[in-house]
């Protein structure tokens, strides 16, 4: 299982596979393995268990006890490496390793022609797996673009039609749920943001007036009206709170850009991690004048990400 990989951080590279693998001549005992490397120096920081372990997990070694031997293959001709780049990828991919990167993490990088996936995307207890098959050339780094890995040509087939499969599963019904829980999740949010402008203006004798809107004005442009400071007696803060995962991404809706335009210094984001704000010491990300400071700002990458067309 793809899980007993996770347990590893260490494979070793390609010559130490190798060198494992043509000791494997006979039947041979652990230990007789570890003797056979620590003679020569060379072979002394060999993780002889961690490739025993994967060379077992492509099914190319029986291992029965501490006896270990090798299982005849058909492709004797291919390198030892080709071999074990195509069986670990038919294996992880058979075993969930997309679901685990998540298929929204693997993008066609036109400009390059290439499939590419998040080096984030791989769990860290998932980093053995990577750098093995970054060593397999599998992944490679992408030339431009320091957080992407690149999937080598050879091996894209096999992403892709895995990737068809798990998109066929995407049903309405699936699709129902993930919206659903965004709204879930957007609720919180706001609801934690009406508590914490509430704390921060405890002072301002009007703060009764702060609170949600979203729920009965969808077209407002933002979520919750709140006061600048404690001297403010009219509300003069326009609040739209967005639930935000580790990058720090979200939709913003043409109409809200609009609101956030025309309310310029008014008018704020608040960027909530949901999985923080049981912490007594979090505070929201919060930006004044997202217009300017987000959606005319370079730093922040934005795509569209749907048009609506009629006749």
């Amino acid at each position: 299982m793809l899980e007993e990989l996770s347990k590893i951080s260490n494979f070793g590279n390609i010559r130490c596979i190798e060198y494992i693998w043509n000791s494997i001549n006979s039947p041979i005992d652990r230990q007789n393995l570890f003797i056979h490397c620590i003679c020569n120096r060379e072979n002394l920081s060999i993780p002889v268990d961690s490739i025993i372990t994967l060379l077992k997990y492509l099914e190319l070694i029986n291992k029965d006890g501490d006896l270990i031997k090798k299982i005849n293959i058909d492709r004797i001709d291919m390198p030892l490496s080709n071999i074990i780049s195509k069986r670990l990828l038919i294996k992880i991919i058979e075993e969930g390793f997309i679901d685990i990167v998540g298929v929204e993490n693997i993008r066609f990088d036109v400009i390059d022609e290439s499939l590419t996936l998040k080096k984030v995307s791989i769990p860290i207890i998932y980093s053995g797996l990577r750098n093995i098959m970054i060593e397999l050339d599998i992944l490679k780094e992408h030339k431009d673009v320091k957080s992407l890995l690149v999937v080598d040509e050879k091996y894209v087939s096999y992403f892709k039609s895995k990737i068809k499969i798990i998109h066929k599963k995407f049903t309405l019904e699936e699709l129902k749920k993930k919206l659903e829980l965004n709204d879930i999740n957007g609720e919180r949010a706001e609801e934690y943001v009406v508590e914490y402008e509430k704390v921060r203006l405890e002072k301002n004798k009007y703060n009764n007036k702060i609170r949600r809107i979203s729920d009965i004005d969808v077209c407002a442009g933002y979520d919750i009206i709140s006061f600048n400071d404690e001297e403010s007696k009219s509300i003069d803060r326009f609040i739209e709170v967005k639930s935000i995962t580790k990058d720090y991404g979200f939709y913003w809706s043409n109409n809200e850009v609009r609101v956030a335009k025309e309310k310029g210094n008014s008018y704020y984001l608040y960027l909530v991690e949901l999985g923080k704000i049981k912490n007594k010491n979090y505070i929201p990300i919060i930006i004044q004048n997202p217009y300017e400071n987000v959606f005319l700002e370079e730093e922040w990458v934005k795509e569209e990400s749907q048009w609506y067309v009629s006749k």
